[in-house]
């Protein structure tokens, strides 16, 4: 290449070429070497980067002084370094930066190198206080075999999670969850685990805490359910007492009270063809008979007689209402006395919303054995309704609501399906005992 003042004109920018041209007499005086990376223009006007590297060479007499050297185009190299330091700042800022502790451990567990976020966690106020020392001691001592396989997995090429305790310097105890992956060099080989940890000692508590307060809501579920269980049981209890009561006491001494009537009736021939004292007779008779359904109502006999079919039938005899029915038994196991009593409550519930707001004419009650309990459905050809949530507890559906409960408190399920004109089902499922 030529040299001088006159080659000089393609170098690139102004500071180059300054930097150049003394750089180069420098070494023409002294004969030293000559070696430099420097910008030039090209003839179609790209700036490029070459090295370019020379020595003076004389004759022996030193009369005569000539250049020779190469010139390389050193462009890709440069741009190939230039994003190398980017990306190498990037991940230091990266590194510096991050909220999450950053660290290289080697595979003795020596720590390598750990960011501020890091530092800050284990209490160390300064890097000499970790980095160069081994990070086991500060793993929490149950906890620290499963942080040394992890470290040392890392090394054979795995890779892998872990959550664990530290104990920092100041004494303060922390919960931890890692990732770790290896960091290999440019040949390939692994020289650090490379793992990002952050610290999950307010998130574990805030599970602590919640796992806390959803057993504290079980519990106060379960003590809910006792009480009403207890509750249903006191009430049903309390129904056949007076049941009991009625047609032992009231009925005997009321259907007494009518024989003493017609005998005296008898015994006064004036009365035989007395309207009022027919009136009187008929009223009485109907009193007994509304008493004697009472007691239905209150208790059916047929669920102390342990026939859920039979205290339904009952019911309908005493209280047909308004529209044809029929019974499907299907049970092939009878459920106990508490279950059986739920499901009747629940059917009669289901029948007094029929009488009171389908105006339906058919209705159909059908009884099976499934899933290891009962099934019930009752289906009716009223005009139906839109069964959302907030209908359950309006005034007029409060029953709606009591069978769900009823069903969920036995641990069972109600469903209730209706629309607009297409009539309406209940359906729910009972375990064969509580």
């Amino acid at each position: 290449m030529e040299r001088g003042s006159d080659a000089l004109v393609r170098v690139g920018p102004p500071d180059d070429r300054e930097a150049v041209i003394a750089e180069n007499k420098r070494c023409e005086k002294s004969g030293e070497p000559y070696a430099m990376q420097y910008r030039m223009l090209r003839k179609d006007g790209a700036t490029i980067w070459v090295e370019d590297s020379w020595v003076v060479v004389t004759d022996d007499r030193d009369e005569y002084r000539a250049f020779q050297g190469v010139v390389f185009d050193v462009t890709e190299r440069r741009e190939a370094e230039a994003k190398l330091a980017e990306s190498a700042e990037l991940l230091g800022a990266i590194f510096y930066s991050e909220p999450e502790c950053v660290k290289l451990v080697a595979s003795d567990g020596t720590l390598l190198e750990m960011n501020p976020a890091g530092l800050e966690m284990v209490e160390a106020e300064a890097a000499d206080e970790v980095v160069g020392s081994c990070v086991y001691p500060i793993i929490a001592e149950e906890h620290r075999e499963a942080f040394r396989a992890l470290n040392e997995s890392i090394f054979r090429g795995a890779s892998g999670s872990l959550e664990f305790d530290i104990v920092g310097l100041r004494g303060t105890r922390r919960s931890m969850e890692t990732t770790s992956v290896p960091l290999r060099d440019a040949a390939g080989h692994i020289v650090a685990c490379l793992s990002i940890t952050r610290d999950v000692t307010d998130r574990k508590r805030a599970a602590s805490e919640l796992a806390h307060t959803l057993e504290d809501l079980k519990r106060s579920s379960e003590d809910r359910l006792q009480m009403l269980s207890r509750l249903v049981t006191a009430q049903e209890d309390e129904r056949q007492r007076i049941a009991l009561d009625i047609h032992d006491d009231t009925i005997q001494k009321l259907t007494a009270v009518g024989i003493r009537l017609d005998t005296f009736r008898r015994g006064r021939p004036e009365l035989a063809d007395d309207p009022h004292f027919d009136a009187l007779s008929e009223t009485f008779q109907a009193a007994i008979a509304r008493l004697r359904g009472l007691t239905f109502e209150l208790r059916p006999p047929g669920l102390d007689q342990g026939s859920l079919v039979a205290a339904v039938y009952q019911h309908l005899e005493f209280d047909p209402g308004d529209f044809q029915h029929s019974i499907v038994d299907r049970l092939g196991e009878q459920p106990s006395v508490d279950i059986a009593t739920t499901a009747y409550r629940i059917i009669q519930e289901a029948l007094a919303n029929i009488r009171k707001h389908a105006a339906a004419t058919k209705v159909e009650i059908v009884l099976d054995s499934r899933e290891g309990g009962i099934g019930v459905a009752i289906t009716d050809d009223g005009h139906g309704f839109v069964p959302d949530d907030a209908a359950l507890a309006r005034p007029g559906h409060i029953g709606l609501a009591s069978m769900r409960e009823r069903a969920e408190l036995a641990g069972g399920r109600l469903e209730i399906r209706s629309a607009r004109g297409s009539g309406t089902c209940v359906s729910f499922w009972l375990p064969l005992s509580v």
